[in-house]
């Protein structure tokens, strides 16, 4: 497999809802919330960063006002998944930096980060990373770092 086929497969919107609906079943947010409401209503910043560390390399986060998702190739994503193009303009987002969005909790446009949030970065991110290798292994016949 070359990096571009692989580029190519990880940035599939296929994947990436693959990976996207294997995180959010296997998380849990704290009550009275559900994975949905909890991800947008404050902490999509948090989610943003799941989404960073699984696709490292891959992701870029883009901001607007009262709002975080992430591109993944040509697509942007949040926790319901790719955001059609029909909703959005992707003049509307503005790329940021990694580090950019994790200083994002200090700016007011998310939520303050919390202990919480912290283990659902660790644990999301982690659900997402193998399940993308599993995918990958799966495709390519052998796990790749990617």
């Amino acid at each position: 497999m070359s990096e571009e086929e692989l580029k190519e497969y990880i940035e599939n919107p296929d994947v990436v809802s693959s990976v996207i609906y294997i995180i959010n079943s296997n998380i849990e947010v704290p009550e009275p919330h559900d994975i949905y409401s909890y991800f947008l209503t404050g902490h999509c910043n948090i989610y943003a960063e799941i989404l960073v560390k699984v696709f490292e390399g891959h992701a870029i986060p883009c901001s607007n006002v009262g709002h975080i998702v992430v591109k993944i190739g040509e697509y942007y994503y949040d926790v319901e998944g790719i955001i059609p193009s029909s909703t959005i303009e992707p003049t509307e987002f503005q790329e940021m930096s990694n580090d950019e969005l994790y200083d994002i909790s200090n700016t007011g446009l998310g939520a303050f980060r919390n202990e919480i949030d912290d283990e659902l970065i660790e644990l999301g991110a982690a659900i997402g990373k193998e399940h993308l290798e599993e995918l990958i292994s799966i495709k390519f016949g052998s796990k790749k770092k990617h």
